[in-house]
C-alpha cells in the first residue's frame, strides 16, 4: 500500500504541474483576450499565484507534506480567487478607457468601489471552507484549511498588490499613450489652422 501510494502521488505531483501550467496559460490568455490588454493579462496573474505558493510554503515551514487534497488545491483555488481579479481589471479599465479617467484617478476608484465585494465574498468563501476543518476526515480538513488560508492571503494581496501593479505596470504605459494621442491631435489641430490666425 505504501509503494503504491507513493507511486499515486509522484503522478499527482507531475499531473499538477502540468495542470498549473495549463490553468496559467487559459487564465492569463482569456483576460488579455476580454480585457484587450496583453500587459493587464500577464500582470493580473501575480496576486493570484503568490498567495497559493506563500500558503504552500507556511504548510511546509510547520512540518506538513503534500497529500492527495493539497496537491489539488493550486488548481481549485486558482480558479475561484482569479474572479477578483477580473472584477477589478473590468473596473479598471471602464475607467481608463470609458470615462477618461487617469491612471491614478482610476486606481482610486476602482479600489473604493470594489474592496466591500471583494471583501465580503472572500469572507464568505473562507469561512465556508473552513467548515471542512471539524471533519473527521484528514484530506477533508488540509482541504479546508488550505483554501481558506489561500483566499485570505488573496484578499490580502489582491488588495495591497494589485492596486500597485496596475498603476505601475499598466497605468504608466496608458499615460504615455494618451500623452502621445494628445500630442499628434495638437499637431493636427495646428497643421489644420489657418496661417493669418496663427501670425496674430
Amino acid at each position: 500500500m505504501l509503494v503504491m501510494f507513493s507511486y499515486m502521488m509522484d503522478r499527482l505531483a507531475d499531473n499538477m504541474v502540468i495542470n498549473v501550467l495549463t490553468s496559467l496559460i487559459l487564465i492569463s490568455g482569456t483576460l488579455m483576450i476580454g480585457l484587450k490588454n496583453i500587459r493587464l493579462g500577464l500582470v493580473s496573474m501575480v496576486p493570484n499565484i503568490l498567495p497559493i505558493l506563500i500558503v504552500f510554503g507556511i504548510w511546509a515551514y510547520f512540518g506538513n507534506t503534500l497529500d492527495f487534497s493539497s496537491v489539488l488545491i493550486f488548481s481549485m483555488t486558482l480558479g475561484i480567487i482569479v474572479d477578483d481579479t477580473v472584477h477589478m481589471c473590468t473596473k479598471y479599465i471602464e475607467l481608463v478607457r470609458e470615462k477618461n479617467h487617469s491612471a491614478s484617478e482610476a486606481v482610486t476608484e476602482t479600489l473604493a468601489y470594489m474592496s466591500p465585494a471583494i471583501i465580503v465574498n472572500t469572507l464568505v468563501l473562507s469561512l465556508g471552507f473552513s467548515v471542512f476543518a471539524f471533519s473527521v476526515f484528514h484530506m477533508n480538513v488540509t482541504l479546508g484549511v488550505l483554501s481558506a488560508l489561500v483566499f485570505a492571503v488573496g484578499l490580502v494581496l489582491e488588495l495591497l498588490m494589485m492596486p500597485i501593479l496596475l498603476r505601475r505596470f499598466v497605468g504608466v504605459r496608458i499615460e504615455r499613450s494618451r500623452q502621445k494621442v494628445m500630442a499628434r491631435e495638437a499637431m493636427s489641430d495646428l497643421e489644420t489652422t489657418p496661417r493669418g490666425l496663427l501670425d496674430t
